[in-house]
């Protein structure tokens, strides 16, 4: 089983190296490994994630608030499972700026703030709209 070196995630040089003007050249993933099978999973799941998510809005009430809500998180999250594969693709292909490591960096942050949107919006907007959906729907009947 291979070790994690809890130092190199402080290091800038592994985060970048491989990146214009960097003298490492990425190293491919060993396709045996957790690490491998572990993003080939997450990027799977997140496709798959983003497709259900696009076309759930096909099931809910045209007036449901989270329809328009789930078709643009959807498109986010087939995104994110596209470039996530494109990215371990390229890394395993060894090619140096794009299979960087920095771009899992970006991609993290993105999934963060996506997060973010997605909780702060069932916490706060979505009470609200579900009360006047409701409200409405009761009186259009």
């Amino acid at each position: 089983m291979n070790q994690i070196n809890w130092f190199n995630f402080v290091d800038l040089e592994y985060w970048f190296e491989g990146v214009a003007g960097s003298t490492a050249i990425t190293s491919p993933l060993t396709v045996n490994t957790i690490y491998y099978q572990f993003f080939v999973v997450l990027f799977g799941v997140l496709f798959g994630l983003g497709v259900i998510l696009f076309f759930s809005k096909n099931f809910f009430n045209k007036y449901n608030p989270l329809n328009t809500k789930m078709e643009v998180w959807g498109n986010n999250f087939v995104w994110m499972g596209l470039l996530g594969g494109l990215w371990l693709f390229l890394r395993q292909a060894e090619v140096g700026f794009l299979g960087a490591r920095m771009w899992l960096l970006v991609g993290v942050f993105w999934m963060l703030v996506l997060i973010f949107i997605i909780v702060k919006y069932f916490l706060y907007v979505y009470p609200l709209e579900r009360a006047y959906f409701l409200k409405h729907h009761k009186t259009e009947k």
